[in-house]
């Protein structure tokens, strides 16, 4: 039997456990393997490498911070939240592909772009070994191309919104080499690849374009989104496929469990419920 390599690229962790529990109750994708586009930029890159984390970057600045590179920024070199603003301001600009010594010859009398250059020379210099950033990662990378058909074969890059652009010219040219499809919902990312073959996915074309409104409170919020499920539950839609949700849950837990008591509504609250909030626990 010939095994066909496949490998389905997915967003993040959570979407990692999920679509390796499809592909395991899937009798047909042998040899397919599911891995984020971190990992499968390090396994171009080969050996044991890995992109640095933000974690990576402020634990190289926690015990020693670089004063001579900080520049106007010295002042700063002692307060606790500098190493964790570096590493998040240094993770941004590698993604997003800048060349921060190219900038600095381009523009020589931009301070704060020479003091980042210093920066990342600095933290490049302390990470460990098996850890690069991301600009010298996908240079590993785009070396070990030639060995993507093996390692790699069909490249399905699974609902992933957007690739950053300090990624996008390794797999375009990675779909030269092997086929790469991109399931995304259109207008997800303004970058359009040369070679990519590019799919819409199949729950975006259900989608109803989206609506917005506006309350004054988080009560009224809540009783608008309370309304909205009863109306969808009225049209036949399963209670388990509606979902209520917010960057920041903690104004609408009150209003929701207080409007919750007097509706007939099967709520599930994904933080649950506190005891004393309920008639049990007044006991």
């Amino acid at each position: 039997m010939t095994i066909m390599r496949r490998t389905r690229v997915v967003a993040d962790r959570t979407a990692l456990r999920r679509v390796r529990t499809e592909v395991a109750f899937d009798p047909t994708p042998t040899g397919t393997q599911v891995m984020t586009l971190a990992h499968l930029v390090a396994r171009l890159a080969g050996g044991f490498l890995r992109p640095a984390r933000r974690s990576d970057i402020a634990r190289t600045l926690r015990t020693d911070v670089p004063h001579d590179a900080l520049g106007s920024l010295a002042p700063l070199a002692d307060l606790p939240g500098l190493p964790d603003a570096i590493a998040r301001t240094l993770d941004l600009a590698w993604l997003a592909g800048f060349d921060l010594d190219a900038i600095c010859t381009e523009e020589p009398d931009t301070e704060r772009w020479r003091e980042l250059a210093a920066l990342a020379k600095v933290v490049r210099s302390r990470l460990p070994h098996h850890t690069l950033a991301h600009p010298d990662l996908e240079a590993k990378a785009r070396a070990g191309l030639h060995h993507a058909a093996v390692t790699l074969g069909t490249v399905d890059l699974h609902r992933i919104p957007s690739i950053p652009p300090v990624y996008q010219p390794l797999l375009d040219e990675l779909a030269t080499i092997v086929p790469v499809r991109w399931e995304r919902r259109p207008g997800a990312d303004s970058w359009r690849p040369k070679h990519i073959q590019l799919h819409p996915t199949d729950r975006a074309a259900r989608l109803a374009d989206p609506t917005t409104a506006s309350y004054g409170t988080p009560h009224h919020e809540i009783r608008a989104a309370l309304q909205w499920a009863r109306a969808r539950l009225e049209l036949g839609v399963a209670p388990g496929n509606l979902a209520i949700a917010a960057p920041d849950p903690s104004p609408y837990v009150a209003p929701l469990l207080a409007l919750a008591r007097g509706s007939v509504l099967p709520i599930h609250v994904a933080g649950g419920r506190p005891l004393v909030r309920s008639a049990e626990g007044q006991f």
